[in-house]
């Protein structure tokens, strides 16, 4: 139901088993309400490309990946941790390319900028006209060191090895470590409400009443290895750099 402009949905509490109190308060909701919300969140748009260790590298690409690249358009992507480099990725189990990750055990996500729309919807099995699904005639690529399809113009591109999968209901999860980074220009493609826009600054926002809330008068913590004491006689927030 619809309360003051606010979509809320309920259901009924999930099962639990005789004398647990694993699930309590937790409620299940409807496919349609679940996606509806998560397509409020605004997404970077990637491209998730491996080879195929099985076919000929030095064979041409094009529509379905004859050199044996597959790639798809994934919208789940985040990074994991710095030291080691990881990154997370998320793909529908129905994606021919996890059979491909699995026998290759490599990966490489190109982040996509605005100019890139046509290659999302691509290798979101949406072919414009006059391109088949997952063409990769669509956009210009390049082998990345693992040997997977790396976008030329990528906004930025990460060349991973599998690091650990998660099966994880309709999806897997795929831990990447980061073998090679390649950074680009250009603005992100960003994915919400069912559509594709671009980022723009929002600014801060005023009070008229804390006339000096704004970003410019945000405490700055001074960098240490131990809790240091300011000049008003207070501790100090420390920060650590990764």
């Amino acid at each position: 139901m619809q309360v003051n402009g606010i979509l809320r949905w309920t259901g009924a509490p999930t099962g639990t088993d005789s004398g647990s109190t694993r699930g309590e308060g937790v409620r299940q909701v409807s496919h349609t309400a679940f996606v509806e919300a998560l397509g409020r969140i605004a997404t970077g748009v990637t491209v998730v490309g491996s080879v195929d260790p099985g076919v000929d590298p030095g064979a041409e690409p094009g529509a379905g990946g004859k050199s044996g690249w597959v790639a798809q358009t994934v919208s789940a992507m985040c990074s994991v941790s710095v030291d080691p480099p990881l990154i997370l990725v998320c793909i529908n189990r129905r994606s021919p390319i996890n059979a491909v990750i699995e026998r290759g055990r490599v990966f490489c996500v190109s982040a996509l900028a605005t100019q890139h729309d046509h290659v999302a919807d691509t290798f979101a099995g949406r072919p414009w006209p006059g391109k088949d699904r997952w063409d990769f005639t669509c956009g210009h690529w390049e082998a990345a060191s693992s040997g997977a399809p790396r976008l030329t113009d990528a906004l930025a591109a990460f060349d991973c090895a599998v690091h650990s999968v998660t099966e994880a209901g309709t999806h897997l999860v795929y831990l990447g470590a980061v073998r090679e980074v390649v950074g680009g220009t250009g603005a992100p493609l960003v994915y919400a409400n069912r559509g594709y826009a671009s980022p723009s600054p929002v600014p801060p926002s005023q009070f008229p009443e804390f006339p000096d809330a704004h970003p410019d008068n945000r405490y700055t913590p001074p960098i240490t290895d131990s809790p240091t004491t300011d000049t008003t006689g207070r501790k100090a927030r420390t920060e650590v750099t990764a």
